[in-house]
């Protein structure tokens, strides 16, 4: 008498499943790896201005990213003193904002323009930015799209023969990169036991198939 190997049949659908799984988590570490390389050069915010004279502007920023530490508002206009770096007190004399709006109007955030350097302040991090200059420092949005606008009320007529181009860049560290790690290791971890189970499982069918004897095993049992 025959009847269907349960245990076989169990184990290889329990290592299917593991499988799948560890596919599945692969797969997230992969993205959120690509969406991390995205980031580090993503510009949610670019426009060339005319900082030299008063003026208003207003333009998309699409957010992306709602886990760096915050983000940069840069200023790139290409001036160098001899030396190759930024003046010092370039921007003396701008008065100038910035606010950020939600899709319904609402005020998210506002900033005002200034010179607060070439790098990065409070130990964070960005790519890209060493020659250009920071204006503003501000908090991390929610993903979705906004609105930016700039005001200039007093311009710096040093700036007028220079193109302008402003920017946002995402501040990132490194860390944002943990969940990649994670996911890759639990991967790693559940693959690894499906694959364990899934060859004992297949050399059990290649040996045994998927019936069993009954008779043989009580026989077996007896003795």
């Amino acid at each position: 008498m025959r009847k269907l190997a349960i245990g076989r049949i169990i184990g290889l659908i329990i290592a299917l499943v593991l499988i799948s799984i560890a596919y599945s988590f692969g797969v997230s570490a992969f993205r959120f790896k690509e969406n991390f390389q995205e980031w580090i050069v993503a510009r949610p915010m670019e426009t060339t201005i005319d900082l030299s004279q008063p003026g208003k502007v207003s333009v998309p920023f699409h957010q992306t990213c709602s886990i760096s530490h915050g983000e940069l508002i840069v200023l790139d206009c290409n001036i160098k003193d001899e030396a190759g770096n930024v003046p010092d007190g370039l921007l003396t004399g701008l008065s100038a904002s910035i606010t950020f709006t939600d899709a319904e109007g609402n005020e998210v955030d506002s900033r005002e323009l200034v010179h607060l350097g070439v790098h990065p302040q409070n130990g964070r991090i960005i790519r890209n930015v060493a020659e250009d200059i920071i204006l503003a420092d501000i908090p991390t949005f929610r993903t979705g799209n906004y609105t930016a606008t700039i005001i200039v009320e007093d311009g710096v007529a040093a700036l007028a023969d220079y193109p302008q181009t402003i920017y946002a860049r995402y501040q990132l560290c490194g860390c944002e990169q943990i969940p990649v790690y994670t996911l890759g290791f639990v991967s790693f971890v559940i693959g690894t036991i499906g694959l364990i189970v899934m060859l004992c499982v297949v050399a059990g069918l290649i040996r045994f198939g998927v019936w069993q004897n009954v008779a043989s095993e009580s026989v077996s049992l007896s003795q």
